[in-house]
């Protein structure tokens, strides 16, 4: 799930935000191979996708952009790492390319691109003996 908030230096219909919901394909480069060979040890590389989540936006234009109404989808590509690997927190930081249109469902499909995602983010469960669970007490 994410929540995105954009905004424009444009003169008119300067900000909107999406909740969005969708699929993740991650990849992992394979133990051997060049890139996971040259990563830090407590840091894991990664590749993702999420493509046709379905999207709630706030303004049906962004600027100059328009859409015919607040229903979107949401088409994400970007790399990652998670630091931390192994015991302890683990923190990701991503890098991606987000794109939100209506799939041309609709007359007016223009799409917003955010052509620069920043995220960082944290592991707040960890798994124990296969259950979820939350941060120990103490």
């Amino acid at each position: 799930m994410a929540y995105t908030r954009v905004s424009t230096n444009a003169l008119d219909n300067r900000e909107m935000y999406a909740v969005s919901v969708y699929p993740q394909l991650t990849l992992y480069p394979p133990a051997g191979g060049r890139i996971a060979a040259r990563a830090p040890r407590w840091a894991k590389p990664y590749f993702f996708v999420r493509a046709l989540g379905p999207s709630y936006i706030s303004e049906d234009k962004l600027g100059e952009r328009e859409q015919d109404n607040h229903l979107s989808f949401l088409a994400q590509i970007g790399a990652g790492v998670h630091i931390g690997v192994g015991e302890g927190p683990k923190i990701k930081l991503n890098v991606s390319w987000r794109h939100f249109s209506n799939a041309n469902l609709f007359s007016e499909n223009d799409g917003f691109d955010v052509p620069f995602v920043l995220s960082i983010g944290a592991r707040v469960l960890r798994r124990l003996h296969g259950r979820v669970s939350g941060p120990s007490p103490g």
